[in-house]
C-alpha cells in the first residue's frame, strides 16, 4: 500500500436539540408560557499525539515507519502502527492529523407560548350598556439558546529521522500536518417570542320599541312608536407578543499544538524543526549547445537552474536532489544528464546547479512549406530526490515555453504571378540568419548551407505539361540557363549573424503555343547541414511561387465586353466565355494579377481609362478565389476599389456581372467613398493631446495604444492587479492590454504592451492561478483572480460585453498562444557614454547606454558598472530628428539628435559626429523608424495591402550594391544626399510596371519607370520639413564604406552539374530594398 494515513484527531461534539414550546395561555386572557432553553452543544473530543519514525531497512529495501498514537478523547488505549513502504515508491505517502474536533453548537430556544383571547363583553339590556371585552393575555418569551460545545485540543506529531534517512521526509509531501485547536460550538439562537391573545369580543347591544296613543284634532285616536338602544361593549385590547430568547455563548475554542520534526544528526545531537525541506524554482537560463542563441530541431540545449529552499530545515546530506527536465513531445532528458545540486541547502538559500543540465530536442524529417517551422515547446521542471524516487511539487509546477526553429529562413518568393509572352517574372527571395554565429562553409562553425529553385513542369490552367524548352531561366545578369530543368543552385559560404542574403532570377514563357493561363509552380528551397552532422544538408523550407502565363489587354472599338480574370483563371473557361460572347460582340481581357488591380479608373499610357474604353458596355468579373502570398483566401473582387463598380454603372453606363460566390454587397456601394480613416488615438488630456503634437510622434504599430474600457476586445473581465480590482481588456490587433478603475471608463488607468513581453504563471490543475506579466522595460505585473463577491456587481453589469471571461486560466491560454516567447532576450546592439538633456529647461548630464536591438529597448545609467538602469527607453515605434531641437536647443548641433516615440522625446549628444552616426545606424538597421505618409490622398491611388508597389522606392534604387552586415540600406544603394534624382542605368525598351516591377519586353533587365496604370510610387522614409535626414550617417574609415563582394557571386558551373545563380544585378538590388522594408514578423 502507498498510502498511510494516520488520523487521531478529536471527534466532533454533537449539535444541541431545540428546546421545547412555551405552553398557550390558559382561560380568558392567560399569558403564554417561556420557550425552553436549547440544548447545550456537546464538547468535541481532544486530538491524540502522533510520534512517528522513519528508517530504512538495512538491505535498503524498504521504508519503515513506527508510529505512537496516544489516546485521544474516547480512547483509553495507545496505539502503535507499523508501515513498510517499497523504496524508491514515488506513490508512497505519509498523511498525519491531530487536530481537535469541533464543539457541537447550541440548539435553538423554544418558542414563546401564544397568550389566550380576553374574556367577552357583557351584554347590553333594556335597562344598561353592554360591557367592554377583557384584554388578550401577553404571549410567552422566547427560550435562550443553548451554549456552543468546547473545541477539543490539538495534539502533538513529532516526527523523528536520523540525517542518514533525510530523503525519507519527502513522503511527507512538503506538508505539515495540522495540530490546530478544534473551533468552538457556536451558540444557539434564541427562540422566538409568542403572539399576544386578541382582546376579547364587547357585548351586544340592546334595541326596545315603546308606543304612546292619542286623538288627533279630528278626533281620531292616532298610535305612534319610538325605539330605543342601549349600545354595546368594546373588544378588549390584544396582548403583548412575547421577546425573543438570548442567543446562546459560543464554546471555547480547543487551544493548538505543534508539529516538529526531530532531526537526529549524525553527532547524535537532535534538532527540532517547525516544516519539511521545500525547494521552489527561481530562475532559468538556456543555451544551444553551438552558440547559436537558437534552439533548432535535433540540437542539444544546456540548461542552467537555480532553486530556493523555501521549507523550515535543510534539504538531505546523504542524498542528492537531481535536476531535470520530464521527457515531452519535444524535449528528450536522459537520466545521465540529470544533475545534482549541492546537500544541506539551507532554508531560504539559494543555489544554482554547477553544471548545466543537457537535453535534446525532438527531429523534423519534413521541410516546412510555406513559412518557416516554428513551435513552442515547453521545459516541464523536475526536482527529483534520489532513493525515495520523489520530486518536488512546487518545482514539479514550473513550465518554461521556448521556441523551437532553424537558425535560418527564407522569406517569401516575391515576383510577377502572371506575365506575357516574352516577358519575365522577377523571382526573388532572401536568407535570413538569426542566430549569433555565422552559417555555411566559410564560418567559423562550418556548416553547409545552400538554396535551390526547381521548377514543375506539371503544369495547370492550360498546358498541363511544359517541356524545358518552353521556359527560359536567367541568372540576375542575364545570362540564359541552358537547361531550365536543372534547376538553380547557389551556395552560400558565409551568411553573417544577423545578415540577410537575396537569391534573384528572372522566369520567362518562350514557346508562342504555349496557352494562355499556363501556371507553372517553382520551389524554392533552404537547405541546412543537419546540427549532428554539419556537412549533411536537409531541406528546412520550401516556399512556393506560380507564375501565369497572362492574355495582355489589348483595347478594341468592337469589344462589348471586358472579362476580368485572375491568376486561377483557366484557360477552357475564359475560351468558353469568349465563345458565348463573341456572337454578341467582341471581348478584351483584363488579368487582375497581371496588371495588380482593377483600377476602371486610372489613366493607361493611351491617355483613357478602361472607364472611357467601355462606356456603355459590359463588364463580367470572375469573382474566384486567387492566389496571393503563398495563400487562397481572398476573391478576385479584393481588387476592386471602393465605388468603382457602381459609379461605373451610374456616371458610364457600365453593366457589371459578377460570376461566383457573391462577395459584393450593393449597400456598401451606395455610401459615399471616403479613404478609410486612421485607428483613432486617444489622449488622456487636451494637454497630453498637444504636447504629443509638439514634441513627440503618433502611437500606432510598434507602441501600445490606448482604448475605451467599453471597447470591443478580444478578452476582457475582472482581475486583481496590485491588490485592487481592475477591468481589464485585451486586444491583439495591437498588442496592448488595457486595465481601468471602472467598466466605463473613456482611458485606461494603466496599457501593458506585448511585444517582448514573457509571462509566467505556475503550472496548475487548480485553474484560478495567478500570472506575471513582464513587458520589455523590465516591469512586473502580477496579476491574481478577481473574489466573486468583489466582481459580483461587474458581473451584472458588463458579464454580457463580447469575449468576458472570469477567472486567469482563459487569460493564461490565450497570452501562452499569442505572446511572441524568445529565447533569449539580451542583444546589446551598441553602448557608451553619451549626453542626455534632462528638460527643455535643464542641460546635458553624462550616462551610460546599451541599446538592446532584441527587446527594442534603450536604457541609460548613471554609469557604465550600474546595474540597474535610471530610465529607459522602448523603441518599437520612433523616429529620429537631428540637431536643433524644435529651435530650442542651439550649440553643438552636429553632435545632437533626438529619438521621438509616442511616450517621451529624448534629447542626445554624442561625444563625436562618428559616435552620433554609430548610434544613429544602429538604431535604424535594427528596428525601422517609423514612415511619415500624406494625410489626404485620393480614393483612386489608396492601396489596399502592404505589397511591393509600396515597398519599393522607384526614385531610390541605385546600381551599388554590397552584402555587408554592417551597411545600411541607404550606403548599399550608393545613395548620395545631395542628390534629387537617382543615378540611371540606361534607358530600355518599352516597360510597364506589376506592384512596382518593370517588365521590359525582350530584356532580361528592368528599370522602374511608368507603368501601365498609371504612376505608383512610395518612399522609404521621409523627414519632417526643415529636419536634417533621417539616414545613417556615413562613418569615416568604417566597414560601412567598404563595399564587400556577395559571398555567393560564384562562377557558372559546368554543364554536366546543376547551374548556380547568381545575385548581383538589378533585380537584387530592389528585392533588397523590398525585403528591407518588409519584416517579416517570423524573422523579429
Amino acid at each position: 500500500m502507498s498510502l498511510l494515513v494516520l488520523d487521531n484527531s478529536g471527534y466532533h461534539g454533537f449539535h444541541g436539540s431545540t428546546g421545547s414550546s412555551g405552553h398557550h395561555g390558559i382561560g380568558s386572557g392567560g399569558h403564554g408560557g417561556q420557550g425552553g432553553r436549547g440544548q447545550t452543544g456537546g464538547d468535541a473530543g481532544h486530538g491524540g499525539s502522533i510520534d512517528i519514525k522513519l528508517d530504512v531497512s538495512g538491505d535498503q529495501s524498504s521504508i519503515s515507519t513506527f508510529a505512537t498514537l496516544e489516546p485521544k478523547s474516547g480512547v483509553s488505549q495507545t496505539a502503535k502502527h507499523s508501515h513498510n513502504f517499497v523504496l524508491g515508491d514515488p506513490q508512497a505517502e505519509i498523511q498525519m492529523y491531530a487536530y481537535g474536533g469541533t464543539g457541537g453548537n447550541g440548539g435553538r430556544g423554544g418558542r414563546g407560548g401564544d397568550g389566550a383571547m380576553g374574556y367577552h363583553g357583557t351584554n347590553a339590556t333594556r335597562y344598561s350598556s353592554g360591557g367592554n371585552g377583557g384584554p388578550g393575555g401577553d404571549g410567552g418569551r422566547g427560550g435562550d439558546g443553548g451554549g456552543g460545545g468546547r473545541g477539543g485540543n490539538g495534539a502533538q506529531i513529532i516526527v523523528r529521522v536520523d540525517q542518514v534517512n533525510m530523503d525519507t521526509i519527502m513522503l511527507l509531501r512538503q506538508r505539515v500536518s495540522p495540530t490546530y485547536g478544534g473551533r468552538g460550538g457556536l451558540g444557539g439562537s434564541g427562540g422566538s417570542g409568542g403572539n399576544g391573545g386578541p382582546g376579547g369580543p364587547g357585548g351586544a347591544s340592546y334595541s326596545w320599541q315603546e308606543s304612546s296613543t292619542y286623538t288627533d284634532a279630528n278626533g281620531n285616536q292616532q298610535t305612534t312608536y319610538t325605539t330605543h338602544t342601549n349600545p354595546g361593549g368594546h373588544s378588549g385590547p390584544s396582548g403583548r407578543s412575547g421577546s425573543s430568547g438570548s442567543r446562546g455563548s459560543d464554546g471555547r475554542d480547543g487551544s493548538s499544538s505543534y508539529y516538529s520534526i526531530a532531526l537526529t544528526r549524525d553527532t547524535l545531537q537532535v534538532e527540532n524543526f517547525s516544516s519539511p525541506y521545500d525547494l521552489q524554482l527561481k530562475v532559468v537560463k538556456y543555451i544551444d549547445t553551438i552558440g547559436y542563441h537558437v534552439i533548432e530541431p535535433a540540437s542539444h540545449v544546456y540548461l542552467w537552474v537555480t532553486h530556493q529552499n523555501v521549507g523550515g530545515m535543510p534539504t538531505p546530506s546523504h542524498q542528492l536532489i537531481r535536476m531535470y527536465v520530464a521527457d515531452n513531445q519535444w524535449v528528450h532528458c536522459p537520466v545521465q544528464h540529470r544533475v545534482p545540486t549541492m546537500s544541506w541547502i539551507q532554508p531560504n538559500q539559494m543555489v544554482e546547479i554547477n553544471r548545466p543540465i543537457l537535453y535534446e530536442i525532438s527531429d523534423v524529417f519534413r521541410p516546412a512549406i510555406g513559412d518557416p517551422f516554428k513551435i513552442i515547446a515547453n521545459m516541464e521542471h523536475r526536482a527529483l530526490v534520489d532513493r525515495v524516487n520523489q520530486d518536488f511539487a512546487r518545482v514539479r509546477k514550473e513550465v518554461t515555453p521556448f521556441i523551437v526553429q532553424y537558425p535560418v529562413s527564407a522569406s517569401l518568393i516575391r515576383g510577377a504571378s502572371a506575365i506575357t509572352l516574352q516577358e519575365e517574372s522577377p523571382i526573388v527571395f532572401s536568407m535570413f540568419n538569426i542566430a549569433r554565429l555565422g552559417l555555411g562553409l566559410q564560418a567559423t562553425m562550418k556548416r553547409v548551407l545552400f538554396v535551390k529553385l526547381k521548377l514543375n513542369f506539371n503544369t495547370a490552367g492550360g498546358n498541363l505539361q511544359l517541356e524545358t524548352r518552353d521556359i527560359v531561366l536567367r541568372n540576375s545578369h542575364g545570362a540564359v540557363f541552358e537547361d531550365s530543368g536543372l534547376g538553380l543552385h547557389a551556395d552560400i559560404p558565409l551568411l553573417d549573424a544577423g545578415d540577410r542574403q537575396h537569391f534573384a532570377s528572372t522566369l520567362q514563357f518562350v514557346n508562342p503555343d504555349v496557352r494562355p493561363y499556363t501556371r507553372i509552380k517553382v520551389e524554392g528551397s533552404l537547405f541546412l547541414g543537419h546540427i549532428k552532422s554539419m556537412m549533411n544538408p536537409i531541406n528546412i523550407q520550401i516556399r512556393p511561387f506560380e507564375v501565369q502565363l497572362a492574355d495582355a489587354y489589348t483595347f478594341n472599338l468592337n469589344s462589348q465586353f471586358l472579362l476580368v480574370v485572375n491568376n486561377r483563371s483557366v484557360f477552357d473557361e475564359v475560351e468558353k466565355w469568349k465563345n458565348v460572347l463573341r456572337p454578341l460582340g467582341g471581348v478584351s481581357v483584363w488579368n487582375l494579377n497581371l496588371y495588380g488591380d482593377l483600377g476602371l479608373s486610372h489613366i493607361k499610357k493611351d491617355g483613357k481609362s478602361l472607364l472611357q474604353d467601355f462606356r456603355g458596355k459590359n463588364i463580367i468579373f470572375l469573382n474566384n478565389i486567387f492566389l496571393l502570398e503563398e495563400k487562397l483566401d481572398k476573391h478576385a473582387i479584393w481588387y476592386a476599389q471602393a465605388r468603382e463598380l457602381y459609379l461605373a454603372a451610374r456616371d458610364y453606363g457600365i453593366n457589371t456581372f459578377l460570376v461566383g460566390r457573391n462577395m459584393f454587397d450593393l449597400s456598401q456601394e451606395l455610401i459615399p467613398a471616403l479613404p478609410k480613416a486612421p485607428t483613432p488615438v486617444l489622449f488622456k488630456s487636451k494637454d497630453a493631446l498637444l504636447d504629443n503634437m509638439e514634441r513627440r510622434i503618433a502611437t500606432g504599430e510598434g507602441f501600445q495604444v490606448g482604448f475605451p474600457a467599453g471597447a470591443e476586445s478580444d478578452m476582457c473581465g475582472c482581475l486583481m492587479l496590485k491588490g485592487k480590482l481592475k477591468w481589464v481588456n485585451l486586444k491583439l490587433d495591437v498588442k496592448t492590454i488595457c486595465y481601468y478603475k471602472k467598466g466605463r471608463q473613456q482611458f485606461p488607468d494603466g496599457m501593458i504592451y506585448l511585444d517582448n513581453a514573457t509571462l509566467q504563471f505556475e503550472n496548475s490543475e487548480i485553474s484560478q492561478v495567478e500570472f506575471k506579466l513582464t513587458d520589455s522595460t523590465g516591469k512586473i505585473f502580477q496579476f491574481r483572480p478577481a473574489p466573486e463577491n468583489k466582481i459580483r456587481n461587474k458581473e451584472k453589469n458588463y458579464g454580457s460585453r463580447k469575449n468576458y471571461v472570469t477567472g486567469t486560466q482563459p487569460w493564461i491560454d490565450i497570452l501562452q498562444k499569442n505572446l511572441q516567447v524568445e529565447n533569449f532576450q539580451v542583444e546589446i546592439k551598441l553602448e557608451g557614454y553619451m549626453k542626455k538633456r534632462g528638460g527643455e529647461t535643464k542641460g546635458y548630464n553624462k550616462r551610460f547606454f546599451r541599446f538592446d536591438a532584441k527587446k527594442k529597448i534603450l536604457s541609460y545609467y548613471g554609469s557604465a558598472k550600474a546595474k540597474t538602469p535610471k530610465g529607459t527607453l522602448p523603441m518599437g515605434r520612433y523616429t529620429i530628428t537631428q540637431g536643433n531641437f524644435l529651435g530650442r536647443d542651439p550649440g553643438n548641433e552636429e553632435l545632437k539628435f533626438q529619438i521621438q516615440t509616442p511616450s517621451r522625446t529624448l534629447s542626445l549628444m554624442a561625444p563625436t559626429p562618428e559616435d552620433k552616426a554609430a548610434w544613429i545606424n544602429a538604431f535604424i538597421q535594427s528596428i525601422p523608424p517609423i514612415e511619415d505618409s500624406p494625410t489626404f490622398q485620393e480614393p483612386s491611388i489608396k492601396t489596399k495591402r502592404q505589397d511591393i508597389t509600396k515597398r519599393l522606392s522607384v526614385n531610390q534604387l541605385y546600381e551599388k550594391f554590397s552584402f555587408s552586415p554592417t551597411t545600411s540600406y541607404r550606403d548599399e544603394l550608393g545613395i548620395n544626399e545631395n542628390a534629387t534624382t537617382p543615378r540611371s542605368s540606361g534607358k530600355f525598351p518599352e516597360q510597364r510596371q506589376e506592384r512596382g516591377w518593370t517588365r521590359s519586353v525582350g530584356s532580361s533587365q528592368g528599370s522602374p519607370q511608368q507603368s501601365l496604370m498609371g504612376t505608383r510610387t512610395s518612399h522609404i522614409m521621409e523627414s519632417p520639413p526643415n529636419s536634417p535626414p533621417i539616414s545613417p550617417v556615413p562613418v569615416p574609415n568604417s566597414p560601412i564604406n567598404s563595399p564587400i563582394n556577395s559571398p555567393i557571386n560564384s562562377p557558372i558551373n559546368s554543364p554536366n552539374q546543376p547551374v548556380r545563380a547568381h545575385h548581383i544585378s538589378k533585380i537584387a538590388i530592389e528585392a533588397r530594398n523590398l525585403i528591407s522594408k518588409h519584416k517579416e514578423p517570423d524573422f523579429k
